[in-house]
């Protein structure tokens, strides 16, 4: 209930009641999890054409069985999570999202929809998406996790033993020496990392597994990977200190900083003393900054698709050089253009 506070600050509020619902559900759905679930956090909702999905995150608790993982990550890739999703705060029934696939990331990043609250439904999109509502569902967490997850600088590190190197939470004494810091030095851009990892353009966090080719011989692998705990890209956030005024200098002000992601709408992160918050609520759908402003917020808000707009009228007939000259109406053929044959003739009457 006091996140829901903090929260509040940010403009993001379910109401208080479903507040204390969602709370009651997570906590009795968390007594039936294996103890291998840990960390296990409200995501978000996300609007649908129906009713909205609530959204559970944790820890994936075991790998998944007989993967291709030239195809679909482990856990030390973009299924390091697992993630629940409901309709009925009330019923207590979280349905597990599938793990995701990277041909599910790069066909979800081709297209927008509106998602209509069905899980099961079939997804039509050029081009064509490779599963369900689900599936779509859980591709578009995976993106909104890589790219609008961050915390202040400072919170994590990248763990030197790992490899890959793997982003950890510091330890405590460093988090106790840094934090807590004003307001004011929180509200930049350079104050705040991404703990999360964005996907690359194959949809993976980690390299390819080792291909060969006809010859035997290994296929290099020359994509570009995304280094963890990267910095914020500009123009991407924005950022508000509430309540301003005096104490935004101070550690002990009480103010709190709100970032918005304007590349995802609805992804909101909120920092406080020693703690951060992230949750995202909107409709799943990001925001392109290619699209010109045609004062219509909502237009711009989802970028659907406009057919191009018709070319110049074509002018089929123009006047002569003197434009006054009238138009002059041939006079009709009064000849017949095929008369008959002369007598005599070849062919004719004799």
């Amino acid at each position: 209930m006091d996140e829901a506070s903090l929260l509040e600050w940010a403009g993001i509020s379910i109401g208080k009641g479903d507040v204390y619902r969602l709370y009651l559900s997570v906590k009795k759905f968390a007594e039936s999890l294996p103890a291998e679930v840990d960390r296990l956090r409200f995501f978000g909702r996300i609007s649908t054409r129906s009713l909205p999905y609530y959204i559970l995150e944790g820890l994936s608790p075991e790998e998944e069985e007989g993967i291709d993982e030239s195809k679909q990550e482990t856990r030390s890739g973009a299924n390091k999570y697992s993630y629940w999703v409901t309709q009925s705060i009330e019923s207590g029934i979280w349905i597990k999202l599938p793990n995701v696939t990277m041909a599910q990331v790069v066909a979800a990043r081709q297209f927008k929809r509106f998602f209509t609250g069905n899980l099961d439904s079939i997804v039509p999109s050029y081009p064509p998406f490779p599963g369900n509502e689900k599936n779509l569902l859980r591709a578009q967490i995976a993106r909104i996790t890589g790219e609008s997850i961050i915390s202040p600088d400072g919170f994590f590190e990248i763990d030197g033993d790992s490899d890959p190197p793997v982003v950890k939470l510091a330890e405590a004494e460093a988090i106790a020496g840094s934090f807590p810091k004003s307001a004011a030095d929180l509200a930049n851009q350079e104050a705040w990392k991404h703990h999360e990892t964005e996907l690359n353009v194959l949809g993976r966090i980690t390299k390819m597994p080792e291909q060969t080719g006809p010859d035997g011989e290994p296929i290099p692998d020359e994509t570009e990977l995304i280094s963890p705990l990267n910095a914020l890209k500009e123009n991407s956030w924005t950022f508000r200190i509430c309540p301003g005024g005096a104490g935004t200098n101070s550690a002990a002000g009480g103010s709190i900083v709100v970032a918005r992601s304007l590349v995802w709408p609805g992804s909101v992160s909120v920092a406080a003393g020693r703690r951060f918050l992230n949750i995202y609520v909107g409709n799943g759908v990001i925001y392109d900054s290619s699209v010109k402003s045609v004062g219509n917020a909502w237009y711009r808000a989802t970028n659907i698709y406009s057919p191009p707009l018709p070319g110049p009228i074509v002018i089929e007939w123009a006047p002569a050089e003197d434009e006054a000259m009238p138009l002059i109406e041939q006079p009709d053929k009064l000849v017949d253009p095929t008369p008959p044959p002369e007598p005599g003739a070849e062919g004719g009457e004799e």
